[in-house]
């Protein structure tokens, strides 16, 4: 435990302090894919993150028996996290909504509406979870039951968030897991939800279903709306409660965000390189030699590769192809860049031993290299290929305009040819 819990530690004795460390921070951060805007992958890192720092302290410190759940499923999560904040857990009969926020104050607990309206969403407790990455805690400082949220909140109509006092919620946890075992019930009675058909669920979907920057929460309205451009609460509430729907209306999104982001990233990256590097299977059936069956099994083979391109390099009376492989990483604009070289003509199935590829950067110093082997076909930069660079393609962009270019250089039996490329 570092000197600053403990020192919140004792401030706060009835609270709950956790130590975030590098890993957990690691764990937890979001796929840029799983999610089709920047709030969404916040409140995915900051949910995962709190999710699994509570789940470890219920398996060492809590005083409960029960094996907890997570509600619906672990699977579930990002389609949830798309479009509200807070995760869930089941304990036995109870269960627990972990409501995290960034706040700096805790003067004020909010709860999504989804959470407290939902039939089948709604929770026992509401925990609220402060998260502080620049110092790395979380701190959970309290908890409320729905009756009583239902009860004391005020609706914010327009955010569609219950707020209450933060002196409403109770500090020490221990209140909350004696009052499991009477099992009474916390849940006030809320509004059944209308049944959607599933030509309301298609036209809900058209107005919903377009990657926007935002979430389609903010779509939603209290009221019927006059015009198609808006959803009422209650068929998105049964809409958010049908998992099948749920799940379908974040694939579509999640599809169109990453095919809108792939078109993008293709156009800046493709200014960035000469006429010379072309898509490989254009390489690779451009030479009479070389059957067209194996550009249709490298596409097969490279599918999961987001854009690539390569260019034929001769040396030493030998001819290969160098490939650039460029992956979409976790932030929005992070790239990761792999480099291989593989050999170029039908009659040659293997690289020479002793050919070396090397990564040198804008002042000629190795950064990283690999020798072929007897029988190898291919040459990795970086030599494991699961781990490539990471980069901002803002930063990659820039250094281009500033003459800062690294090359890769390729050498076999005392010759040496070097091809420039910018890489941030």
């Amino acid at each position: 435990m570092s000197s600053l819990i403990k020192k919140l530690t004792a401030i706060y004795p009835e609270q709950v302090f956790l130590e975030i460390t590098p890993e957990d921070l690691e764990a937890a951060s979001p796929n840029n894919s799983d999610y089709s805007y920047d709030v969404a992958r916040r409140h995915a890192l900051i949910n995962r993150l709190v999710l699994n720092c509570f789940t470890n302290w219920l398996r060492m410190e809590a005083p409960i028996e029960e094996e907890f759940n997570i509600w619906p499923s672990a699977e579930d999560l990002p389609s949830i996290w798309e479009f509200v904040n807070g995760t869930a857990l089941t304990i036995g009969h109870t269960r627990l909504a972990l409501i995290p926020q960034e706040t700096i104050d805790t003067d004020e607990f909010s709860v999504p509406q989804e959470w407290v309206d939902i039939p089948n969403w709604l929770a026992d407790y509401y925990l609220g979870v402060q998260v502080n990455l620049e110092q790395r805690w979380l701190r959970i400082w309290g908890f409320i039951s729905h009756k009583t949220l239902k009860q004391k909140a005020e609706y914010d109509p327009v955010l569609r968030n219950y707020s209450v006092p933060g002196e409403l919620l109770i500090e020490d946890l221990t209140v909350m897991w004696v009052a499991r075992q009477f099992q009474e019930t916390e849940r006030a009675e809320v509004s059944a939800l209308p049944q959607l058909s599933d030509n309301e669920f298609d036209r809900i979907s058209e107005v919903l279903g377009k990657p926007r920057g935002y979430s389609p929460r903010l779509l939603v309205t209290n009221s019927e709306p006059i015009d198609d451009s808006e959803v009422a609460f209650p068929k998105w509430a049964a809409l958010m409660s049908k998992h099948n729907w749920r799940e379908q209306l974040y694939s579509k999104l999640c599809a169109d965000h990453h095919d809108d982001q792939i078109n993008y990233y293709r156009e800046r990256l493709e200014k960035l390189l000469d006429v010379n590097w072309l898509e490989p299977e254009k390489i690779l059936v451009s030479s009479a030699r070389r059957p067209r069956a194996d550009a249709n099994q490298l596409s097969k083979k490279e599918q999961s590769i987001q854009f690539n391109r390569g260019k034929i390099i001769e040396l030493d009376n030998q001819r290969f192809v160098l490939m650039i492989e460029i992956k979409q990483g976790k932030e929005n604009q992070d790239i990761k860049l792999s480099f291989k070289l593989i050999p170029h003509g039908v009659d040659t199935r293997s690289l020479p031993s002793g050919l070396e590829l090397a990564l040198l950067n804008p002042s000629g110093k190795v950064l990283t290299s690999n020798t072929a082997k007897t029988g190898d076909n291919q040459l990795f930069i970086p030599p494991n290929p699961s781990k490539p660079a990471t980069m901002n393609i803002e930063k990659l962009e820039s250094n281009i305009k500033k003459g800062k270019v690294f090359q890769i250089k390729i050498t076999l039996n005392g010759q040496s040819k070097t091809e420039p490329f910018p890489v941030s």
